[in-house]
């Protein structure tokens, strides 16, 4: 499974709960219009800490599932590196604790 092709299983649309996002929007380059619409002019932009906890929250569960699966993904390429370089004996321990966390959240 590659992290680029998953995606949460539960996706939100920003402008269904602008009135929770609201108040985190930032003054200058927000990402969003107050509406909850997106803005055309800007091409990235930096999500403040707390509308990026909100949208965590408003996610739920599928975040960190995700997020899991991205870490496992990286894990395993960090230890397939390591195996052709020959330095495997200490990645394989970093998979065995990711193995451990992904194993203990899915079933949270």
């Amino acid at each position: 499974m590659s992290p680029s092709t998953t995606a949460p299983n539960n996706q939100i649309r920003p402008k269904d709960h602008i009135a929770i996002l609201r108040p985190f929007l930032p003054t200058r380059y927000s990402p969003l219009q107050l509406t909850g619409d997106g803005l055309q002019s800007v091409y990235l932009a930096e999500v403040p800490t707390p509308m990026a906890e909100a949208l965590v929250g408003l996610i739920g569960q599928a975040y960190w599932d995700a997020y899991a699966a991205i870490a496992m993904f990286q894990q395993a390429t960090a230890v397939l590196k390591a195996v052709k370089t020959g330095k495997n004996e200490s990645r394989m321990s970093v998979l065995r604790e990711g193995l451990r966390y992904h194993h203990s959240a899915s079933r949270s």
